[in-house]
């Protein structure tokens, strides 16, 4: 139950991000920039976002992690501000850690801080790339653990639920087992005075017979 909630919690969180950015991309156009396939993109990357639990494999979670990253750098060839598009790099940096092993995790975030650089190094120039690719790059990293942590918690969580559970069974088996083995000795006592009645009574009547 509590592992449900907890990914309800972050699909709407995902979500809500992505539409912030939308909006705010959305309203800081210029003239020259185009509305609708930057809206189209935005709804692409929506729509990416609603098959990440079908990625249930390992191939399916890097598909998955290519294409919304493939997706959203998209956004900088239509001169989208940086500043903007990467703050959806946060989601995909908690979801990679989520997804993947952990060490494929950290790279996943390294390739994301390498784009971010990159597209600040042509809209601010090197200088200020390294200094914001430093600070993008450790909230990637922040998001990536804190994705990581929640996974491992609902994976504990689970692994409890399935012991209480199985203890539950064990428990079950056990008392029909204690049942079966009262009715057992109820019966071997029964047997044990029909016998020695028996004996007492056959005695008795062949002394009586004799």
């Amino acid at each position: 139950m509590e592992t449900k909630k907890n990914d309800a919690t972050l699909w709407i969180t995902a979500y809500v991000t992505l539409i912030a950015v939308a909006v705010g991309t959305l309203m800081d156009l210029s003239p020259d920039q185009p509305f609708w396939p930057i809206l189209g993109i935005y709804v692409l990357i929506g729509a990416e976002m609603a098959f990440k639990d079908y990625a249930k494999t390992e191939t399916g979670a890097f598909i998955y992690l290519a294409l919304i990253t493939l997706t959203t750098t998209s956004l900088f060839f239509l001169n989208v501000q940086p500043g903007l598009f990467l703050i959806l790099f946060f989601v995909i940096s908690a979801q990679a850690m989520m997804m993947l092993p952990r060490s494929w995790g950290y790279l996943w975030i390294v390739l994301l801080a390498a784009l971010s650089a990159l597209a600040f190094a042509v809209q601010e120039g090197f200088q200020n790339a390294l200094l914001l690719m430093l600070i993008y790059g450790g909230g990637y990293l922040f998001f990536g653990i804190f994705g990581r942590a929640l996974t491992d918690a609902n994976l504990a969580t689970e692994r409890s639920e399935q012991l209480y559970e199985e203890l539950q069974e064990t428990h079950a088996q056990l008392q029909e087992s204690i049942q079966r083995v009262e009715e057992l000795a109820v019966t071997q006592e029964r047997n044990r005075l029909a016998r020695e009645m028996h004996d007492s009574i056959g005695h008795r009547l062949t002394v009586s017979a004799v």
